[in-house]
């Protein structure tokens, strides 16, 4: 059984890196060498530093420490201020990544599933255009703040190049790690209460120690972005993916008060978890989830051979006080912290509890009616939008949908079904990540705040076909592909160098261009209008008073229709319909898969019998299960 588990583990493995190569292919070049410029040094609360000059006549500082490194006995407690150095610190590279798993397309390198990274993270870097003392004296730039995705157990941020965006734009870029996975949320009784000193603050028992990391770094921006030449009170922050939800979550902490004042959130949505499900064993009356904290602290006993099984484990711990119980956790090395969340689930690689209700850092109620509420949201404006196929992106990688030649070269197997699944599996994504908030923030203006919503929908596909490998269809406009226009195709692009090729260059650099006009417009101003440039098609904000009016702008090349509004809005009942009368889904079996994944996308509110009997009251045969 066991090898097995491992021989379907190295497959998986072997096909997550033979995907990787298709999309990303390797670097043609190797990393440009950054030269320290004596003009960019800089006086920091904590020290001096100097920087490097960019390719894009511009500035930048590498690797800059924004909290203390939380290692050792700081391991699950909140982000402590930087420790101030002597002397002048050269920043021209960036600081580690913080630990997660390697062999995630475009993500770290290292052997797939192994764990790499350090504890010691948390640092930021900053982008500039060259500014002279005297322009930095004369006028602030907005300031955006960038926070990467990857599901909040990957990623970082010098995985992304804030240059040719500063400089063009005239905008200060900053990009922030964060610590990932059980590193960033975890909350467990013991390690979160019982084994602090009388000094312990209520931050430090949040469990929410990503998000804590994320205002820490937001605190620095507000302490030294002048001396970059930025505007601490024009600040933007953005993010893709979990660093959208990031965002969105800050919108509604008690703790973010004045830390930003703009927000942009990519593909991003927002959900809580309660403590409970974060916490607790699988079988408790609140059952936790099965990579809760305390289940975890069994997986490892097990693991290191302490307990034959877990409930062995389990018994052994109800013999432990509190304190015991934290020293346990508190000496595990950060490998075997990682490896307990793939315990017999060798492909979880580190999903563990993120974005914890906790009633102090992130709030207890639902965000949606916190979002509807002008006194319990931040009012500030919001940009927000998803990708036409987000879920392309994950049913790509499902050997349900595809089939992959010598583990490499990917076709689909029925592609009116592929298609069908991608389209209402993102609608889901959309209705939740876009058009749920962007209403009840419209129902918070009408009842009083300030500010607006503008929202997007990007649609370019027309990725090139390396291998003949119809990229374009298995991938369209998927999750995270948006990302290099924003930042405008620099080095670090070079990731997504086999979609992006000659033959596309002209329109997706025309699109990037036009992006990151209405992204630094809306920096300055709040509001994207025509662009930095004034020349482009204005973008008005959401409009709520009725369903036919516009809500969101399409971004896409003009051979694809070119930038225009829309009106469509996306209703549960209304996907629920089309699945049943969809001539693409043709056997109820699909029809009920589709809406299986459909539902577990959703609110776990909605009352599932309620839409059942629209599709012939079959689907009770078809398990729930989410797809991913």
């Amino acid at each position: 059984m066991l090898k097995n588990k491992i021989l379907k583990n190295k497959t998986t493995l072997m096909l997550v890196t033979c995907l990787s190569l298709l999309l990303f292919g390797c670097k043609s070049k190797p990393e440009l060498i950054l030269k320290i410029d004596p003009i960019s040094e800089r006086q920091l609360a904590s020290g001096r530093i100097v920087g490097v000059e960019g390719e894009y006549n511009n500035h930048s500082w590498l690797g800059l420490p924004y909290a203390t490194p939380p290692v050792g006995d700081l391991r699950w407690l909140a982000p402590r201020s930087a420790k101030p150095w002597q002397g002048i610190k050269e920043a021209n590279e960036h600081g580690a990544i913080c630990t997660q798993f390697a062999g995630s397309g475009g993500g770290p390198t290292g052997e797939a599933g192994t764990v790499v990274g350090d504890e010691d993270c948390l640092y930021l870097s900053v982008y500039s255009p060259k500014l002279s003392e005297a322009k930095i004296k004369q006028k602030k730039l907005p300031v955006m703040v960038w926070f990467h995705g990857g599901s909040n157990r990957h990623g970082a941020g010098s995985f992304y190049d804030g240059s040719r965006l500063a400089s063009e734009q005239e905008v200060i870029v900053v990009s922030v790690n964060y610590r990932l996975g059980p590193f960033g949320w975890f909350y467990h009784s013991s390690v979160n209460h019982a084994s602090h000193s009388p000094e312990a603050s209520e931050l430090d028992n949040s469990g929410n120690y990503g998000t804590l990391d994320i205002l820490q770094s937001l605190k620095w921006v507000q302490n030294n972005i002048a001396v970059f030449g930025g505007d601490s009170k024009n600040v933007t922050v953005f993010g893709e993916s979990a660093g959208a939800f990031d965002i969105l979550t800050l919108m509604i902490s008690p703790l973010a008060e004045g830390l930003f004042h703009k927000a942009i959130s990519q593909s991003g949505g927002i959900n809580l978890a309660p403590i409970s499900k974060a916490m607790n064993y699988q079988n408790d009356k609140e059952p936790g989830d099965p990579f809760s904290s305390q289940q975890v602290g069994l997986y490892l006993r097990v693991q290191d051979g302490s307990a034959e099984n877990v409930a062995g484990a389990k018994k052994q711990v109800g013999g432990l006080n509190e304190t015991e119980r934290a020293s346990y956790l508190r000496s595990k090395s950060a490998t075997d912290l990682m490896l307990a969340y793939g315990f017999e689930q060798p492909n979880n690689k580190g999903r563990s509890v993120n974005l914890i209700a906790d009633g102090v850092v992130l709030p207890t109620e639902d965000p949606i009616v916190l979002f509807a509420d002008p006194k319990k949201h931040l009012d500030v404006p919001l940009l927000i939008g998803t990708n036409r196929d987000e879920m392309r992106l994950y049913l790509f990688r499902n050997t349900e949908f595809v089939d992959y030649y010598f583990s490499f070269y990917p076709v689909i197997k029925d592609e009116e079904f592929y298609e069908a699944s991608a389209d209402y599996y993102t609608r889901m994504w959309k209705y939740n990540g876009v058009d749920r908030i962007a209403n009840a923030l419209s129902e918070s203006r009408a009842k009083g705040s300030n500010s607006s919503v503008w929202a997007y929908r990007f649609d370019w596909d027309e990725q090139a076909r390396p291998y003949g490998a119809k990229l374009d269809k298995l991938l369209g406009a998927g999750h995270g592909m948006e990302i290099p226009f924003v930042f405008g195709f620099t080095s670090k692009s070079e990731v997504w160098q086999n979609m992006h090729d000659d033959s596309n260059k002209v329109n997706r650099e025309q699109l990037s261009k036009t992006m990151r006009n209405y992204w630094a417009e809306f920096a300055y101003s709040g509001n994207p209008g025509v662009g930095r440039e004034q020349g482009q098609l204005n973008w008005p904000a959401w409009n709520g008073d009725s369903d036919v009016a516009m809500k969101y702008m399409i971004l896409d090349s003009p051979q694809d229709g070119g930038m225009r509004m829309s009106a469509e809005l996306i209703s549960f009942t209304g996907m629920v319909k089309d699945i049943a009368k969809d001539d693409r889904l043709d056997s109820v079996e699909k029809k009920c898969k589709v809406f299986a994944g459909l539902a577990n996308g959703g609110n776990e509110a909605w009352p599932i019998d309620k839409y059942e009997g629209q599709l012939g009251g079959a689907c009770a045969l078809y398990p729930l299960e989410r797809v991913e």
